[in-house]
């Protein structure tokens, strides 16, 4: 997927180069001359002149990408790849349809400034993707060096930035179209969320690494994976609003109808929607265990301990003391079932509901 992503890139900037080559009489040492042939182009020309500006466009997005991840990446594992690869398909997927329901019968210059900016927004979150994948891979190997870590979190310090500035951009450009304006700064708000998630996570994984001394680890491990959690939870659920109301407006802009764009809406909006109750009804459901560890699990006693002689279904453990007793007798360390249930609400060894 690298030798696709570069090979994109590459045929952009040639097919730019040549256009601008034929389009300026074989003159590249004047910029002004192809502003003046631009702005002075009749209506005839003018599809072209959007076509050429869009593909110089295109081929700076992408080529500012390909620098991004050199410099920050090198280069990239298979999986990273494949992730790439899978991330780059479902954004290209969405952004088609979102362009065909808000612009149903588009003008060239519209449809390639929107393509553009469609595109600047994907490279974005394809290296904020990397970004994530890279951090992952790196603070579960004890031989990640600390540059390694700095490198990647200036890639989302910088993400961060450059995602400001689209914003700001948009809303100075799109000032007189609120729906369409939404819609652009909808990407935005949720590349902003995926790197405060990733922020958080390197911020947890300093401190482990730099400030944790030799307090108590259980509760200082406690505290980070809740930060974690409600970080998590928090922007996630937040970019689940955004996104129902970012259907439901690309519904209202296309029109209510039956055809295959009609479908496609529909069944994003439905899986949107369900992906948003489910994470609500788990965050409840969290709540819930959580307020009642201490008084619906009861501590075991060093006797019963001894004669279980078992060991914690989560990490694999001698249970020792603070151990609970869920409802279908299994038992757990306090700490292993209360990061259980952020993940699933039920007994890690018999399934049984908590």
């Amino acid at each position: 997927m690298r030798f696709g992503f570069d090979s994109l890139a590459f045929a952009h900037g040639v097919v730019s180069l040549t256009a601008a080559h034929a389009f300026t009489g074989g003159d590249f040492s004047s910029a002004r001359l192809v502003l003046s042939r631009l702005l002075a182009s009749d209506d005839a020309d003018k599809t072209s002149a959007a076509v050429l500006a869009a593909n110089c466009a295109l081929s700076a997005v992408f080529l500012t990408g390909v620098l991004l991840r050199s410099f920050f990446f090198g280069g990239l594992t298979l999986l990273e790849s494949a992730h790439a690869s899978e991330r780059s398909v479902a954004w290209a997927s969405l952004k088609a349809v979102s362009l065909i329901a808000i612009l149903p019968e588009p003008e060239a210059e519209d449809a390639a400034f929107i393509i553009v900016i469609f595109a600047w927004h994907g490279v974005l979150r394809l290296l904020c993707g990397l970004a994530r994948d890279r951090f992952e891979t790196a603070s579960n190997s004890i031989s990640t060096r600390p540059v390694q870590h700095a490198r990647t979190l200036a890639l989302v310090l910088l993400l961060l930035l450059l995602n400001s500035g689209t914003a700001a951009f948009i809303w100075q450009v799109f000032n007189e179209q609120w729906a369409l304006r939404f819609l652009l700064l909808h990407d935005c708000f949720t590349l902003a969320c995926s790197c405060l998630q990733l922020i958080v996570r390197f911020a947890v994984h300093l401190f482990e690494v730099f400030a944790l001394g030799d307090g108590d680890e259980s509760s200082s491990g406690e505290w980070r994976r809740s930060c974690i959690y409600a970080t998590d939870t928090a922007t996630e659920t937040a970019v689940d609003l955004a996104c129902i109301l970012h259907g439901i407006l690309l519904y209202w802009m296309h029109g209510l109808g039956i055809g295959v764009i009609d479908a496609v809406l529909l069944l994003y909006l439905r899986a949107v929607l369900a992906g948003f109750i489910s994470r609500v009804s788990a965050f409840v459901s969290f709540l819930a265990v959580a307020r009642d560890l201490a008084r619906s699990y009861p501590d075991v006693s060093a006797e019963e301990l001894a004669q279980a002689a078992d060991v914690c279904a989560v990490c694999r453990e001698a249970l020792g003391k603070g151990t609970k007793r869920l409802p279908c007798s299994h038992l757990l360390h306090a700490s292993c079932l209360r990061r259980w249930v952020e993940v699933k609400t039920a007994c890690p060894i018999c399934r049984h509901a908590l």
